[in-house]
């Protein structure tokens, strides 16, 4: 069985995964030594990337034990958070990683900002509009830090979601087929 491009999308992902008879009512692995590769792109769109990976990695140790494998793959989508490409990142995703210590930490990255841009240009903070932190704050929305703890290297080399995506594999093989995401060019 494979499923790709899930994007965020909890409900429906586990729907196909019981239409499959991957997981029962639950979502608990019932399909037992069946191989399952999920083939890229769970990140993004959708408010759950973080439901649907700790899910994967809990069906993972669900399937090994009834001899099943589950085979995450490296979609663009994923590469994309790791390098800080956040165009595609939805409001509820960063809601999802928001808590109740978020306002301090987004004020403590806000003030950080200020002061490397005062070192690199001191009359560039006494040049903001009035309402740049307003401004700021609608493009750092609150759980956008931790969004990039989790994701970002450069952030935190222990980033959970970038020491997951680190482990994916680009490409696999299972007998006969080989799967990736996306396609594999000529050049």
């Amino acid at each position: 069985m494979a499923i790709g491009d899930v994007h965020g999308d909890y409900d429906n992902y586990l729907a196909v995964l019981q239409l499959a008879g991957i997981v029962d009512g639950r979502g608990r692995w019932i399909a037992g030594d069946t191989h399952l590769v999920q083939a890229g792109d769970i990140a993004d769109r959708g408010p759950d990337t973080r439901r649907i990976i700790g899910h994967m990695q809990r069906l993972a140790r669900e399937a090994r034990r009834q001899g099943g494998r589950v085979h995450n793959l490296l979609g663009n989508h994923e590469a994309m958070n790791v390098r800080g490409d956040l165009r595609y990142v939805s409001e509820g995703e960063f809601a999802a990683f928001a808590n109740r210590r978020s306002p301090a930490l987004r004020d403590r990255y806000y003030r950080a900002w200020l002061e490397t841009l005062a070192k690199a240009d001191p009359e560039g903070t006494a040049a903001l509009p009035a309402d740049h932190r307003q401004a700021w704050d609608l493009e750092h929305p609150l759980g956008w830090v931790e969004h990039r703890l989790a994701w970002d290297p450069r952030w935190d080399p222990d980033g959970e979601l970038f020491r997951w995506a680190l482990g994916t594999a680009v490409a696999i093989r299972i007998n006969d087929l080989v799967f990736v995401h996306g396609g594999i060019g000529a050049g």
